[in-house]
């Protein structure tokens, strides 16, 4: 599984603590230089994508199973420009 973060401020720290988590994963950095806004770094991460992608705010992660997420869309909107939100029941 390949995870890609887009860093900016604080980069060096959000880098060292990826580095420190001992998962099975392959993290990528893409440095957002100018501060110009969500759309802008999410448009540095969507650049060389053809496949779909799964976007988390830092600021909004919550303790959920993503893979349900992932696999309810690549059964039922595969191919397709969707967005489907999901609800959840507030703990």
């Amino acid at each position: 599984t390949e995870i890609t973060l887009i860093i900016g401020y604080h980069a060096s720290h959000v880098i060292d603590f990826c580095n420190s988590l001992d998962l099975k994963l392959k993290f990528n950095y893409i440095e957002q230089v100018e501060r110009l806004g969500l759309g802008h770094a999410i448009s540095l991460g969507l650049e060389e994508l053809d496949k779909p992608v799964l976007i988390l705010l830092g600021d909004s992660i919550y303790e959920l199973d993503y893979s349900t997420i992932i696999n309810s869309y690549s059964r039922n909107y595969m191919g397709s420009k969707t967005l489907r939100v999901f609800s959840y029941k507030k703990c």
